[in-house]
């Protein structure tokens, strides 16, 4: 067992806080998915269906002017869109804080490397 503990480095608040934010934007990450996951699926069970690439720019006008036949239904829908452009407004919320926070962090040459490699979104995915 000697020589095989290997040092830890606590890390500061200011790491602590960063990774919690980190945390915060991939909660709301899955959340998101799950509740576009709940629209695709309350818009098949009403038989509609949207003829190109879902959540671009085009699919959330689509959205916006589905109308299911029952008022209920339409009820639903109109909450669980909301939830998806809250979810949608959260998410850009902590990506813009993220990003102001890495400029003077200890991350920030890695993360301008790391950007080097990022592929463009396909369409427009922002909702």
């Amino acid at each position: 067992m000697a020589g095989q503990l290997s040092a830890v480095r606590v890390p500061s608040s200011a790491e602590g806080a960063m990774r919690d934010l980190v945390r915060a934007r991939e909660d709301v990450r899955g959340d998101l998915m799950r509740a576009r996951h709940r629209v695709a699926k309350q818009l098949l069970r009403h038989d509609r269906r949207f003829g190109g690439n879902n959540w671009t720019q085009a699919h959330h006008e689509w959205l916006a002017d589905v109308e299911l036949d029952e008022p209920v239904g339409q009820s639903v829908l109109l909450d669980a869109l909301g939830a998806v452009d809250a979810l949608v407004v959260r998410r850009d919320a902590l990506e813009a804080q993220m990003a102001a926070l890495v400029r003077s962090s200890p991350w920030a040459e890695t993360v301008a490397r790391l950007r080097c490699h990022e592929q463009p979104p396909r369409g427009d995915a922002r909702f």
